[in-house]
């Protein structure tokens, strides 16, 4: 009996102090405020406080980047696709210009069709063919760092490094696609990307909570540009 109620003490106490969590909010250089601005508690059934990537998907939501797949979940260990990066992407530039989609395999009435339009439009990804897009392919780390030095590209930021990181003392630096390494450089060096376990990982498929890691990271960074 004593053991129930101490542990229904306890599960209240916790519950408190979650309530008055304030989850730190991430500033610009320049004094903007990014992310949630007020006490909050996650609501996601799969993203628990104690999550590695918690913040960021806060950071993201919050900042209507990336959506919740319901009410209720996140589902942060789901994929990525080339069509869900673009959207995203978009969503961050904010262009309210209606674009042409070129390609036979977007549905004009699909919810990403004109960000891939504002995309290729604008040199920030390309499609595998002048009919193809394949928006529902699952996206890799290596193509997402690609569409995001594209788009610093497309913004005319400045990306020149003078000195780069060594991704080469990582063992799998050979599994990077040529077209890749320039975007695989960039990304590692403004740490947008990480390598762990010596390894890039550049031809791994990228999950939610992790897109929502680089997303957080890669919008901050511009924000100080």
């Amino acid at each position: 009996m004593k053991k129930n109620l101490y542990g229904r003490v306890l599960s209240l106490l916790t519950s408190i102090i979650l309530l008055f969590t304030v989850i730190p909010t991430a500033m610009a250089e320049n004094g903007e405020k990014l992310g949630p601005t007020t006490n909050y508690v996650l609501k996601y059934k799969d993203v628990n406080e104690g999550n590695w990537a918690a913040t960021s998907i806060q950071f993201v939501v919050f900042e209507k980047l990336i959506y919740p797949v319901t009410d209720d979940y996140f589902i942060p260990e789901g994929y990525v696709t080339r069509g869900n990066i673009v959207e995203i992407l978009h969503r961050l530039d904010k262009d309210e210009t209606v674009y042409e989609n070129p390609f036979s395999d977007v549905e004009d009435d699909a919810y990403y069709a004109n960000a891939i339009g504002w995309a290729f439009a604008n040199g920030i990804a390309h499609g595998y063919s002048a009919t193809e897009f394949a928006p529902d392919e699952l996206i890799t780390r290596q193509d997402m760092a690609t569409f995001l030095s594209n788009y610093i590209a497309y913004k005319n930021y400045d990306i020149d490094i003078s000195e780069y990181i060594n991704i080469n003392s990582y063992d799998d630096y050979g599994d990077i696609s040529e077209y890749a390494v320039p975007a695989m450089k960039w990304a590692c060096t403004r740490g947008i990307i990480r390598g762990y376990d010596g390894k890039l990982r550049p031809k791994d498929l990228i999950r939610r909570d992790e897109t929502a890691k680089v997303i957080e990271t890669f919008t901050i960074k511009i924000k100080n540009h």
